[in-house]
C-alpha cells in the first residue's frame, strides 16, 4: 500500500458503512491527491468520530474523490464496517503491512546511471554460471575472475572469457624435452609458438619445432646450425600455446 504523507481529509457527505466521499484537507494537513493519491491507488487509513474509530485499507478514486473501503481491519464495531456521520475525518496511516522488513544486505540499485534505462535486470546461477538477463532478452555467462582463472607463474595459463586459454612456459632443458602444461586444454590446441634465447657464435642458426604429445604435453625439438653442422641446441627458450 502506498504511504501518504500527512494526508487527512474530512467528508462531504455520510457514508454510514459504505464509501468515504472525501471533502478537504483538515488545518494543517493536505489533501489524498496532494499527498500523491492516484486512481485505483490502494491506502492504509483510519477513520474516526468520537469513539466510533476503523482501520482498514481502502481504494482511492480521484474523480469525484473518494475511498472505497476494500478491507476493514479492525474497528470500535467488532472489526467490521463502522457507522459514520459526516462529522467523522479520515487519515492515511502506515501499517505494519506498509513496512518492508529488513533485508539483511545492501540491495544494489537498478538503473538510474548515465545512459541506463530503467529495464528490469535480471542476475542468476545455473549450469555453474552467473547468467544474466535484461527484459526478455538473455545476455547469457557473466564472467568473472571465478570463471576466468589466471595463474601468472612463469609457467602459466589465462582462461579467457571466450573460453579461449592461453598458456605459457620458459624452460632451460639442455635438449630436447616434453613440457606438462600448466593446464590440460579440454578439447583442442590450435596453435603454438617458441623463441630460442641466443646464446654462441653470431654465425650460428637457430631453430625450434614443437609437436603436441596430447592435450597436456607438447615436444619441442631445438637445433643449432654451425658451419654446416646440425646439433642439439642447448639454449633455454620461451613457448606460448593456445586451444580450447
Amino acid at each position: 500500500m502506498a504511504v501518504l504523507a500527512n494526508a487527512q481529509m474530512t467528508l462531504g457527505a455520510a457514508p454510514g458503512t459504505g464509501v468515504f466521499a472525501l471533502g478537504s484537507a483538515t488545518p494543517g494537513a493536505q489533501s489524498f491527491a496532494a499527498a500523491g493519491a492516484t486512481e485505483g491507488l490502494l491506502v492504509s487509513y483510519r477513520a474516526e468520530e468520537g469513539a466510533v474509530w476503523e482501520i482498514g485499507v481502502g481504494t482511492y478514486q480521484a474523480a469525484p474523490a473518494r475511498l472505497v473501503r476494500t478491507s476493514v481491519l479492525a474497528s470500535s464495531a467488532d472489526n467490521v464496517a463502522a457507522t459514520f456521520t459526516a462529522a467523522a475525518i479520515v487519515s492515511a496511516v502506515l501499517l505494519p503491512g506498509d513496512i518492508q522488513a529488513p533485508l539483511g544486505f545492501t540491495p544494489v540499485r537498478q538503473g538510474g546511471g548515465v545512459g541506463q534505462g530503467g529495464n528490469p535486470l535480471y542476475l542468476g546461477w545455473g549450469s555453474g554460471k552467473l547468467l544474466g538477463q535484461v527484459d526478455g532478452l538473455a545476455l547469457g555467462a557473466i564472467w568473472t575472475d571465478q570463471s576466468c582463472p589466471v595463474n601468472k607463474a612463469t609457467n602459466g595459463y589465462q582462461v579467457l572469457a571466450s573460453g579461449l586459454i592461453r598458456q605459457w612456459g620458459y624452460s632451460e632443458a639442455a635438449s630436447d624435452v616434453a613440457i606438462t602444461l600448466p593446464v590440460t586444454f579440454p578439447m583442442n590446441i590450435t596453435s603454438i609458438h617458441a623463441t630460442i634465447v641466443y646464446q654462441g657464435d653470431p654465425s650460428d642458426v637457430y631453430g625450434i619445432s614443437a609437436a603436441p604429445n596430447n592435450l597436456s604435453s607438447i615436444s619441442f625439438f631445438k637445433r643449432r646450425v654451425n658451419s654446416g653442422v646440425v646439433s642439439v641446441a642447448p639454449n633455454p627458450f620461451y613457448w606460448t600455446a593456445e586451444g580450447y
